[in-house]
């Protein structure tokens, strides 16, 4: 319903209980995307909400938490329970190139 009122704005679901509200092209997914422009990185990406998913999507590696949505998951590489788990992902990371 939010969005239909205000389209101009990109409105994502954070946890149970907040929405993050941004102007439209601003997002996660974007500051990656003009960090790499600046200079040559490979970035690994960590989240757990809607607003990740352009960020999974312009990273290198993405992991996502287990609590997260199905649809924040499918956007991501791997799914991990605790973030003290990408340390078990350490060889997928130098291996997996998208």
């Amino acid at each position: 319903m939010l969005k239909q009122r205000f389209p101009d704005l990109s409105i994502f679901k954070s946890g149970g209980t907040r929405i993050e509200v941004t102007e439209q092209g601003v997002s996660k997914g974007n500051a990656v995307r003009y960090l790499k422009t600046l200079t040559p990185l490979e970035v690994i990406a960590v989240g757990d909400s809607g607003n990740d998913c352009s960020m999974f999507q312009a990273s290198d590696f993405a992991f996502c938490m287990d609590h997260a949505t199905t649809e924040v998951k499918r956007t991501a590489d791997v799914i991990i329970k605790n973030f003290a788990n990408i340390t078990d992902h350490h060889s997928s990371m130098l291996s997996l190139k998208r």
